[in-house]
């Protein structure tokens, strides 16, 4: 009987143990272990995300990520054609996003600390990159170091090949208006009809405010596409003989701290 007991004992020690480890992997996989790959697949759910800004920016930077991969596997990114910031719009199938994600695992991204601050430095712009996959979202800041793993998932994700790209068009836009000397329009300005661009009212109180000015997203995108194809930040237009240089962004500038 003894002999019986002691064997029971043993084997509820052994369940213990066991049970023990199961839960201690699991814990790791979050922490310095390898992370478990699920996220969630709705189209809004912005899986991976990328974004640089601050420092001594212009007001009339754009403050657009620039690489959004959402949970259906569309991704925003900037155009590595185009010298003025120009998004395009592709796809990533299940697999794809899945080599994505083990990419940034395998760089180390989710070993990181939370922030990477160097204080000698003033006015340098940062960057941040964050993945939500279920039950775990990690974002890394970082200003004005290297950080090797940061900047081995950041090289992946800007790397990465997507499909069927194209110019990605967004709901709406805004418009930043400066007011300028007529002499510094070029080729007599902007060759668009005069529908593309806000009222003439509009455009003088732009210029006065410094607000920008939201556009739908198809004359947005035509006023993007012309700024591309410049090669030039900021489009000069002739309007009832005041002559103003405008600022397509997609997102209103914001620091990113």
């Amino acid at each position: 009987m003894k002999d019986k007991l002691l064997r029971r004992l043993s084997g509820v020690t052994l369940s213990f143990l066991l049970i023990t480890v199961v839960l201690s992997g699991l814990s790791l996989s979050g922490c310095g272990g390898k992370v478990i790959i699920t996220y969630d697949k709705s189209p809004e759910n912005p899986v991976v995300e990328y974004r640089t800004g601050g420092g001594l920016a212009p007001l009339t930077e754009d403050q657009i990520a620039d690489f959004m991969l959402f949970g259906d596997g569309r991704v925003v990114k900037d155009s590595e054609e185009s010298r003025t910031g120009l998004m395009v719009e592709g796809k990533l199938d299940e697999e794809g996003v899945k080599e994505l994600l083990e990419e940034i695992e395998e760089a180390g991204f989710f070993n990181l600390e939370d922030e990477y601050f160097n204080k000698d430095v003033m006015d340098a712009p940062g960057s941040r990159m964050s993945v939500n996959l279920n039950g775990r979202k990690k974002a890394v800041y970082v200003y004005a170091m290297d950080v090797k793993g940061f900047d081995e998932a950041v090289g992946a994700v800007m790397g990465f090949p997507v499909e069927d790209e194209k110019e990605y068009i967004p709901v709406s836009g805004f418009l930043y208006i400066n007011s300028v000397d007529p002499g510094e329009i070029e080729d007599g300005g902007y060759p668009g009809p005069a529908g593309s661009l806000p009222a003439p009212e509009e455009m003088a109180r732009a210029a006065e405010t410094g607000e920008p000015v939201e556009v739908d997203g198809g004359t947005f995108a035509e006023l993007k596409s012309y700024e591309s194809e410049k090669g030039k930040y900021g489009i000069g237009v002739t309007v009832d003989g005041s002559a103003y240089r405008v600022f397509p962004v997609y997102e209103p500038s914001e620091r990113l701290r």
